[in-house]
């Protein structure tokens, strides 16, 4: 029976007589009574690992392969300290995901360099999952970073595979680092768990009766900067984390247990009542809709009458064909200017606002802006449809009337500039920041980007006075300054523009806030 304080390493071996393995066996009885060092057996197409009466199974198929825990997991339990992976070859480096997703620290040892394109994606892609990469030689080391950028940010520790000692004074050194950074985060956990703070439904809807494995899902993102999540509307903790220069501390613990102070990381939230009168707002309001499915008019439709305002309508369409059978559908609409036109297959949805319909839409006092969103580039086709159904009720209405919940928002506030959805996933400058810096400049707004956090209308849509986009409409944006199709996935001025709107909006003295209707999430 190990100790309390027994780290355990779980080894998985590469099943050769490797000069490593013959290491790991040759320190095995220098961790006794301090570190059990495990090497697995295989068993048919299974891995199987056993720790006192906690069993883990490993499927090494690498299509599809998955760590299930049959009991409680180690990490934040509690338990026996903390464990530690320790993977044998870049062949095996996928299963760093899988010890991630139990909050378990990985450290990947590397022999050899990456020798095909397809090993060389892999390991880019599952290096970020690691806590820190063993190389056998300075010039594995080298040629591993020329082939394979992404593992630059990792800790990286030179390793002699035939010496035992060396190796056991790594293991030590790394795993009491590991270790020391996995009671932080237990403690963190421990402080967001025993707060009401985390919004399940908003942050995990699939974990809402799982509040421990959301709370580690959290800490063990944020730690890793993988999978990004805001826990709860209108904060965000990377933005939070920034300025106050936070380091191994989870954002949001730190946050809780500085009474949750107000800054540039919470964005004031605008909720539908659960009973809400519809009333028609005096502002003068026009909604500019991108409109490239046709299929999606009914809908939109539905979701326009759930509010009693009435903002007219200007819908850019891209063919002939889709002209008419828009005309058809919108005609029900006698009580609003509704004017339709063609426009070209440039500029995507922000063509059509900042350029086709730029003169009429500055005579209005708001101006909303949505469009059928498919980005069919992301594949996930219940993801895609999940989003749109987020950004549409949040900015549009549906389930309730939220163009009226909005407009009386801004008719209360003056200042406030700009309202979009608020989105739990989070989305960065990407490759971006520098396009959209020359941007600012270009619009005479002295103000200095910042470097990593942002909080922006992610899929663009929103509603904005009309004054707080000035800049951008005096930009005078011609069709020719947008990219041609096929568009560019990231890091064009589009991108650049839909991460720019918020400090647009600042920049000329107006605020922002965000929406959230609850029940929907992506």
């Amino acid at each position: 029976m190990t100790s309390k304080k027994t780290k355990k390493i779980l080894i998985l071996p590469d099943l050769r007589n490797s000069p490593i393995n013959r290491s790991l066996l040759v320190i095995s009885e220098e961790f006794k009574g301090t570190m059990e060092l495990v090497v697995l057996a295989q068993s048919g197409g299974d891995l199987l690992i056993d720790f006192q009466e906690r069993a883990w199974k490993v499927d090494s198929d690498l299509n599809g392969a998955q760590l299930v825990a049959r009991s409680e997991r180690y990490a934040g339990d509690g338990g026996n300290g903390i464990p530690l992976a320790f993977l044998i070859g870049i062949e095996n480096s996928h299963l760093s995901q899988l010890f991630w997703k139990h909050f378990i620290p990985i450290i990947q040892f590397v022999d050899q360099p990456p020798q095909t394109q397809e090993s060389i994606k892999i390991f880019n892609k599952y290096s970020r999952y690691m806590g820190a990469i063993l190389f056998s030689s300075p010039d594995v080391k080298s040629v591993t970073y020329e082939k394979c950028r992404d593992s630059k940010s990792i800790a990286a520790y030179l390793c002699s595979p035939d010496d035992p000692m060396q190796l056991s004074g790594l293991l030590k050194k790394i795993g009491g680092e590991l270790g020391e950074r996995m009671k932080v985060e237990t403690q963190d956990r421990k402080k967001i768990f025993g707060s009401d703070a985390l919004d399940m439904n908003y942050a995990y809807p699939a974990l809402r009766h799982q509040k421990k494995r959301a709370v580690g899902e959290l800490t063990n993102a944020w730690r890793t900067g993988i999978g990004l999540t805001r826990p709860r509307p209108g904060f965000h903790p990377g933005i939070y984390a920034e300025r106050y220069q936070l380091k191994g501390e989870d954002p949001f613990a730190h946050y809780l247990r500085a009474g949750e102070p107000v800054g540039p990381w919470s964005l004031p939230v605008i909720k539908p009542p659960f009973f809400f009168a519809r009333k028609r707002t005096k502002l003068k309001a026009a909604l500019q809709i991108h409109l490239f499915y046709p299929e999606m008019s009914d809908e939109l439709i539905r979701r326009i009458k759930r509010s009693s305002s009435r903002p007219d309508l200007f819908i850019s369409v891209p063919t002939e064909e889709v002209l008419q059978e828009t005309r058809r559908h919108f005609q029900i609409f006698t009580d609003r200017r509704v004017e339709i036109r063609m426009v070209p297959n440039r500029g995507r949805d922000i063509g059509p606002l900042l350029t086709e319909f730029a003169a009429e839409l500055q005579s209005y006092q708001v101006i909303g802006h949505v469009h059928t969103k498919r980005s069919l580039h992301l594949g996930d086709r219940g993801f895609v449809e999940q989003w749109r159904n987020l950004l549409m009720e949040n900015v549009i209405g549906g389930k309730k009337p939220m163009m009226d919940v909005i407009f009386k928002q801004m008719e209360k506030d003056t200042k406030l500039g700009l309202v979009f959805p608020d989105d739990p996933n989070i989305v960065g400058w990407t490759k971006n920041r520098d396009p959209a810096q020359a941007l600012m400049q270009r619009m005479g707004l002295q103000m200095e980007l910042p470097k990593r956090s942002l909080s922006f209308p992610l899929g663009t849509m929103f509603w904005v006075r009309t004054e707080a986009l000035q800049p951008l409409f005096d930009l005078k944006l011609d069709w020719s300054d947008y990219p041609e199709e096929p568009t560019p996935e990231d890091g064009t001025i589009l991108h650049a523009i839909e991460r720019l709107l918020p400090f647009v909006v600042e920049g000329v003295g107006y605020n922002s806030a965000v929406t959230y209707v609850s029940g929907f999430s992506k």
